[in-house]
């Protein structure tokens, strides 16, 4: 393999340990996006808050992630998805629906598998970060240059932690590299006038 592929799988493999590895619930505001990635799972776009209740309308397994524990030091990865419905009393409603679109695949696919419940969590996480290295990777191959910078960008530890989360903005995060990738070809581009 040459180097450049290399650097290429050694990053993945960083990414990848960001998704299984991470403690659950470490990310920034991740239960907040669980539950609204669960939502968006249930091809609800726009979720309703109920007064009467509480909260948001979801099921139980994603309620009850322990916080800041991992795999080792607790039971909850080895149980069924408890799909009982339940209230959350907060989903992050002021967020598009649209970037919740990735980890809702994977939890619907975690669902349809009728996996242990952290892969609810893994799954997600894991089509949200294919989502950021993807937009990533086609804003670096069509760079016209500062194809390096915009790597390191995109490698920069926190942002691959952001992109093996449930967090939106690995969404935000890669398509503002896409963005700037518009912006520095422009001067490239011919003119027609």
């Amino acid at each position: 393999l040459s180097s450049a592929a290399s650097d290429v799988y050694k990053r993945q493999l960083f990414g990848l340990l960001f998704v299984f590895l991470s403690p659950f619930n470490a990310a920034t505001d991740e239960p907040e996006h669980l539950v609204r990635a669960e939502i968006t799972s249930q091809n609800i776009v726009f979720p309703k808050y109920d007064e009467e209740n509480g909260g948001f309308l979801t099921i139980e397994s994603v309620t009850t992630v322990p916080r800041n524990l991992n795999v080792f030091e607790t039971d909850w990865d080895t149980q069924k998805i408890n799909l009982t419905p339940t209230y959350y009393d907060s989903a992050f409603l002021q967020n598009p629906f649209y970037g919740y679109i990735a980890p809702a695949i994977g939890l619907t696919l975690a669902k349809l598998l009728d996996l242990n419940q952290v892969w609810l969590l893994w799954m997600g996480r894991f089509f949200n970060l294919l989502l950021y290295g993807s937009i990533c990777a086609i804003a670096i191959k069509k760079s016209p240059v500062m194809k390096m910078p915009m790597f390191v960008v995109a490698c920069l530890p926190l942002a691959v932690e952001l992109g093996a989360s449930l967090n939106m903005d690995a969404l935000t995060l890669s398509l503002s590299l896409l963005l700037s990738l518009i912006h520095i070809s422009e001067p490239t581009r011919p003119r027609l006038i």
